[in-house]
């Protein structure tokens, strides 16, 4: 046998020993690594929390308090055109009014929000409206105006024909800015920030209604 042919199959015994060991040793977790590498991140089917939207003809109505009016006047406006922009891209089959003509719908009906929701639902000529009531939208750390942290948290509804004045769906969502950090940030391009933010906040309102999957890495 040549002795390069010999050294080859020395250095293949001594690699599959040495990998034998390292499973026996620790067990899952290099098998875990084994696994990622060849067959990559798993990933995570998430069902949508409500269906009603799909193939449906539907509008979006955002409605905030005189706090959130102060701190970030142009977040309703904003969210109305980034959720239905959002769900008319990935809910199949549904069709949107345009977000344009609801911000102005409630320009000229300020008190729409008092308005019971089959009279709103034949006002606008839709089936379904998704309603979402912003209770809070901060860019900064509560009490420190110089600390970036965004949050925003709302009351997500649906109401349809069918049901009368009685929701169909209710859900309260949080998206923060950056993602799940406790800890602030000092420095950050205000426009920039508030962009992501509202994608967040539309992100996590989207998937309220359309199957998703998040991958693990």
């Amino acid at each position: 046998m040549h002795l390069l042919t010999r050294q080859r199959i020395t250095n293949a015994m001594i690699i599959t020993t040495l990998l034998g060991m390292s499973l026996g040793a620790v067990g899952c977790d290099v098998a875990g690594i084994v696994g990622y590498v060849i067959a990559g991140p798993s990933k995570e089917n998430v069902l949508a929390q409500y269906r009603g939207l799909e193939n449906a003809h539907f509008a979006v109505l955002v409605s905030s308090d005189e706090n959130v009016l102060f701190q970030s006047p142009e977040a309703p406006s904003a969210i109305c055109t980034a959720v239905t922009r959002h769900l008319a891209s990935n809910v199949p089959g549904a069709i949107a009014i345009s977000p344009r003509k609801m911000v102005k719908f409630q320009e000229e009906n300020p008190y729409w929000i008092t308005t019971p929701y089959d009279r709103l639902l034949e006002k606008i000529n839709v089936e379904k409206l998704v309603i979402i009531d912003v209770v809070q939208y901060q860019i900064h750390e509560k009490g420190n105006a110089n600390v970036w942290r965004g949050t925003a948290i709302a009351n997500v509804s649906v109401a349809q024909r069918s049901d009368s004045n009685t929701l169909s769906f209710s859900k309260i969502v949080k998206a923060t800015y950056p993602v799940g950090s406790s800890i602030g940030s000092v420095n950050a391009d205000e426009q920039l920030f508030r962009f992501a933010l509202l994608q967040n906040l539309t992100s996590i309102i989207g998937h309220l209604f359309y199957d998703y999957q998040i991958i693990h890495e």
